[in-house]
């Protein structure tokens, strides 16, 4: 085996331009897939945990029908009974409790219609996007009583600042239609209209008290898990803690179907894509074997006229590929590993590009990518281009079959 690696090596080396050549395609591609599948990965990791943050969570407890038709009637209730247990789940980062609901507000300018969300203060401003994008004013506080936190652009038409009072009227509950005079105590702007336009954050206690609930009513608890890739396996650790009660426990594709459905339909596409590289790439690789079988027929037919097995050949050919498809597979994984690393700690800014952002079903990206990669991802594209290799070598050793001594001696 020493010898047959020494020869090989040798072998691969008689053509150096055509070997350094083969090296770099392969280098090239295993890193140009590795650093896209870093950045893929790491944009929609920065999408998801904005857009379940700003709703209810990676896991969400609400009625059954809720999502037939969202609306406050369809109320849980003990949600703090069920917080508290889920909250002991290992895994679990957080645990809150909101209120969405459909309200008018109404200023001397004009009126809008817009969704509330009774959110805990405390709890959100550590965890919500929505509480460090703030252009005006402050964010909500545990002890406020009627404040609401309003977007730019339904700043701008209802002509309001922070300190202004305007009238939220709703219906509660039982059927009453309900007035309260709020004070608005920030402005928040994450760059999209309907965010901006349409969603108003309040505190949870005001939130029960608009619509005629009680202490422990709310139309969701929210989870947030510290490992969103075991989502799965979370939510059928949380089900059977509410077994019994008259709630739902749906995972964030359930929750926002739009994000989930676009995320699986660019993840098909971008298996053709990095398909169609690498295809390119494993076509360099397979002329570089078949040509260096191609051009040493004579060679070959001395060994084997000297009495050398054609295992043996074939033998010392394949490690040529093993070596070529390790040393292919080693700089494009280094390379595209460490160029998603740096990515990853400086940030790719396209805001540069991208002046009025990027939003989806109401949800901004955040234009500074940082691309993850992870060895999943490392470990994935070398086995498959190293095994691919491998494959492709197979014919070029059944052309050394055909190779007959008594020809080429002759």
């Amino acid at each position: 085996m020493p010898l047959m690696l020494k020869l090989a090596w040798r072998s691969l080396w008689r053509n150096k331009r055509r070997t350094l050549l083969t090296l770099f395609s392969m280098a090239l591609g295993v890193a140009l897939v590795v650093f896209f599948e870093s950045l893929r990965r790491g944009a929609f990791e920065q999408l998801v945990e904005r857009a379940v943050r700003m709703q209810g969570g990676h896991v969400c407890l609400e009625h059954p029908e809720y999502r037939l038709a969202p609306a406050v009637d369809r109320a849980i209730n003990g949600v703090d009974r069920l917080r508290g247990r889920i909250a002991e789940l290992e895994g679990v980062e957080s645990a809150k409790i909101l209120v969405f609901g459909q309200a008018l507000v109404k200023t001397g300018a004009g009126a809008v219609g817009v969704m509330i969300v009774g959110v805990e203060p405390g709890v959100e401003e550590a965890r919500s996007p929505i509480a460090r994008r703030l252009v005006d004013g402050r964010y909500l506080e545990d002890g406020d009583g009627r404040t609401i936190l309003i977007g730019r652009e339904l700043a701008r038409q209802l002509r309001v600042e922070p300190g202004k009072k305007v009238v939220v009227a709703t219906s509660t509950l039982q059927g009453q239609m309900e007035e309260q005079l709020a004070h608005v105590k920030g402005v928040f702007a994450m760059g999209t209209p309907e965010t901006d336009g349409y969603l108003v954050q309040v505190p949870l206690r005001f939130a029960r008290e608009l619509y005629g609930m009680e202490s422990d009513q709310a139309t969701q608890i929210g989870v947030m898990v510290r490992d969103p890739a075991r989502l799965d396996r979370m939510v059928q650790r949380i089900r059977p803690l509410v077994a019994g009660e008259n709630v739902a426990v749906l995972g964030w594709p359930e929750v926002m179907p739009d994000v989930a459905s676009f995320i699986h339909l660019y993840n098909a596409a971008n298996v053709v894509q990095k398909g169609l590289l690498l295809l390119l790439v494993l076509f360099s690789v397979f002329n570089t074997l078949l040509m260096s079988v191609m051009e040493r027929p004579k060679e070959f037919a001395v060994q084997l006229a000297l009495g050398t097995p054609l295992r043996q050949l074939r033998a010392q050919v394949f490690l040529e590929s093993v070596l070529l498809g390790c040393m292919g597979c080693a700089a494009g994984l280094g390379a595209g590993g460490a160029a998603a690393y740096g990515a990853g700690v400086r940030g790719i800014d396209l805001g540069l590009f991208m002046k009025d952002g990027v939003s989806l079903s109401g949800f901004t990206y955040d234009l500074l990518l940082r691309p993850h990669p992870v060895p999943a991802i490392l470990i994935g594209v070398g086995l498959l281009v190293f095994g691919a290799t491998l494959l492709l070598s197979l014919y070029p050793l059944r052309v050394m079959g055909r190779v007959k001594p008594a020809h080429w001696l002759r």
